[in-house]
């Protein structure tokens, strides 16, 4: 019975292990340039995270920094934390449409 009850209390001890990187707050989300900018159409969009993120929906990168080329007027950013859970943000941008005014040539 005594062998017993070391070996219980060794595996109580033993899985208390915490992962700090894991489990911190929530990342937040930069983007640059910042939602709400006019920008142009074939545009590179860059996704900064506070800490490291797993993946992140139509979007090129790891860890803290990924880019989205081309973007849209509204994109919905999902992304997948280390931990499993989601986070979500919605950006909006001004779509820029060429780059010379048109001109009527007589």
């Amino acid at each position: 019975m005594r062998k017993f009850s070391w070996v219980f209390v060794v595996l109580l001890v033993g899985c208390g292990e915490v992962d700090d990187e894991c489990c911190g707050p929530p990342p937040t989300l930069t983007a640059i340039p910042p939602s709400g900018s006019q920008v142009a159409a074939n545009a590179t969009i860059t996704l900064v995270f506070d800490y490291p993120v797993e993946s992140v929906t139509d979007a090129i990168g790891a860890g803290k920094k990924w880019t989205i080329t081309p973007p849209q007027a509204t994109m919905h950013i999902i992304w997948i934390n280390l931990d499993g859970t989601e986070g979500r943000q919605t950006l909006n941008y001004k779509l820029k449409v060429g780059g010379a005014p048109f001109r009527r040539i007589y």
